[in-house]
């Protein structure tokens, strides 16, 4: 839920503060930067220490920085109406910094909530526990936490804030409750007993998901797919106001209309996976991200925009669960940190370079297109590119790869 209500808080902040598409594109840049920088680390951390430890300071990390942002905010008072510059300047950068540590802790902590997952349950029921995973996240993320955000908002500024705060230390309680499996156990023993260099980790899942063809075209797809999908996402403030003339509340629950579309997916999906492969789910999805990007760039209501961002997040959940799952599945559980970091490194690091690219795209094309235009343009050639690597995709992911690769897995388990 705290990072539903971040996902409104922070670039409408942002807005208020500064109309440069690309001043308000930077925090996404500073929140999704940390994927390309710090995902490589984070792996190596995650192999070596605790996964719930590491779960739990993250997220109080977070509530630490996110309460003395709300201070902050709160000190501030009418943000839009301050005529300073300089102090306009000062709250822009305090947003960056804070924006900066959130996007390192989501990287430590999402790589390590991720790599814990096949120590809890069995490998035939990845599928099912990422699905309800994914469900309890679109409900809590994209369902409660944007309307959440758009209502606090109108009482004052700081509460989705102070708000955000107080989720994320309820969130490292409650982590705090999991019991540590005995594979970590062994997993950490295993690590104390033979010490390596950090470099010496970092290669090895390097190495090992570049032996793997199947996870090396999954990594580069998702890479160019985040990228496309960021550059609408960084102007996606400055659209609903301007094109879509949506106050708070009613960006709040613009968002929730992928989180509506991946929590209904989240139970189809796995129901769908028993009678249909994997490579034709992926496929699917893709179509579904061509088709969204497509017909938001045209869309002009309220109503229609909710609808096809609707239909897209069934798309998006698809994606997740079948690759996550698959991930999960076949990397032994000594190397599913470093190697999920890798993979995310690909897969996420793009996302920093899409969302520069969204706000620059809407200020080189402005002068000729006009405002409005500008900012469906991203979309547009989001679709493109989704497009491409659609048919990209096709040619690479097999059913034969994919097979091999799960033989290859249960093989080596043996």
């Amino acid at each position: 839920m705290a990072d539903g209500v971040g996902l409104v808080a922070f670039p409408w902040i942002a807005s208020l503060i500064t109309r440069d598409p690309v001043a308000v594109a930077l925090v996404a840049v500073f929140l999704r930067g940390p994927w390309f920088f710090f995902s490589l680390p984070a792996g190596v951390l995650t192999d070596r220490f605790d996964r719930r430890r590491i779960m739990v300071l993250m997220d109080f990390i977070r509530f630490v920085v996110m309460s003395a942002f709300a201070l902050t905010v709160f000190f501030a008072g009418d943000i839009a109406n301050i005529s300073d510059e300089p102090s306009r300047l000062v709250l822009l950068g305090v947003l960056y910094c804070a924006a900066l540590i959130f996007g390192m802790c989501e990287v430590l902590r999402d790589n390590a909530g991720q790599t814990i997952l096949p120590s809890l349950v069995a490998k035939h029921q990845l599928e099912a526990a990422n699905g309800k995973f994914s469900a309890v996240e679109m409900l809590l993320n994209g369902l409660a936490g944007p309307p959440i955000a758009g209502f606090l908002i109108a009482i004052a500024l700081f509460m989705p804030l102070a708000v955000n705060a107080a989720a994320f230390l309820f969130a490292a309680i409650m982590v705090l409750a999991i019991v540590p499996s005995s594979s970590q156990s062994s997993r950490k023993r295993a690590a104390a007993a033979n010490p390596t260099s950090f470099w010496f980790e970092l290669k090895s899942g390097f190495g090992w998901l570049w032996r793997f063809p199947i996870l090396r075209d999954l990594a580069l797809i998702l890479g160019g797919v985040n990228a496309a999908f960021m550059m609408g996402v960084a102007i996606y403030v400055l659209f609903a106001q301007e094109v879509l003339g949506l106050d708070a509340a009613g960006y709040g629950l613009l968002l929730t209309a992928g989180a509506l579309g991946g929590f209904i997916g989240s139970f189809i999906v796995p129901w769908l996976g028993r009678w249909l492969d994997m490579r034709f789910m992926l496929l699917f999805a893709m179509g579904l991200m061509v088709f969204e990007n497509t017909a938001i760039g045209l869309a002009s209501n309220f109503a229609f925009a909710w609808m096809v961002i609707f239909i897209g997040g069934i798309g998006i959940v698809g994606w997740n669960i079948h690759t996550v799952s698959f991930r999960q599945r076949i990397i032994p559980d000594a190397l599913l940190g470093r190697v999920n970091s890798v993979y995310r490194f690909f897969g996420w690091g793009m996302m920093p370079l899409g969302t520069l690219l969204g706000g620059l795209c809407v200020q080189i094309m402005e002068p000729f297109w006009g405002r409005e235009w500008a900012l469906r343009s991203p979309f547009l050639l989001a679709a493109i590119i989704c497009g491409l690597l659609g048919l990209y995709a096709m040619g690479r992911l097999t059913r034969q790869k994919i097979s091999d690769a799960e033989s290859r897995a249960a093989m080596s388990a043996a």
